[in-house]
């Protein structure tokens, strides 16, 4: 004979089968996910300073730096780069070769495919001192990707494997 425990442990394994295949799905295919951004940092000005931006997704997505609402391209100060890694993985690099006051601010990592965008935000913060050593400051940058999602999965799995057991421990 069945008991309530069996039907509910099925119950809980259709929901947790569900959850993971959207989990897969979200992380392999749809919206880009930006996978590494470097941190915020403090650079003395008139140093070089390359920012990257690391993008997975399936179908590939077009990655662009953008400061201030503008596309920064090729320039006698700045140099970008795309270097895949794999056929769904690309790093895009941003090299600034004399940073000056009108360089520091905020830059977003924008990834786009055709179904959606994401945007990943780290920051340059200038100082005089030339004699500075090199310092990185902690992340404050927020990532806009449908990683978020993938957590809360995660969280309602557990949530249904500890149901699980508090029912089997005290029934």
């Amino acid at each position: 004979m069945l008991t309530d425990y069996f039907y509910l442990t099925i119950f809980l394994i259709f929901v947790f089968n569900i959850l993971l295949s959207r989990t897969e799905t979200a992380e392999n295919e749809g919206l880009p996910v930006i996978i590494g951004l470097g941190q915020d940092m403090l650079i003395p000005i008139g140093q070089y300073i390359a920012l990257q931006c690391d993008v997975r997704s399936i179908p590939k997505a077009a990655i662009e730096w953008v400061k201030d609402d503008r596309v920064i391209t090729d320039s006698s100060n700045f140099v970008v780069k795309e270097y895949p890694q794999d056929e769904f993985t690309s790093s895009l690099i941003l090299w600034i070769q004399k940073v000056t006051r009108e360089h520091v601010g905020n830059y977003y990592c924008r990834a786009h495919n055709k179904y959606g965008s994401v945007v990943g935000r780290t920051s340059i913060y200038g100082m005089q001192s030339a004699n500075f050593a090199w310092k990185e400051i902690e992340v404050i940058s927020q990532q806009k990707s449908n990683a978020g999602f993938i957590e809360y999965d995660w969280i309602l799995i557990f949530v249904l494997f500890a149901t699980i057991a508090v029912i089997c421990n005290f029934g």
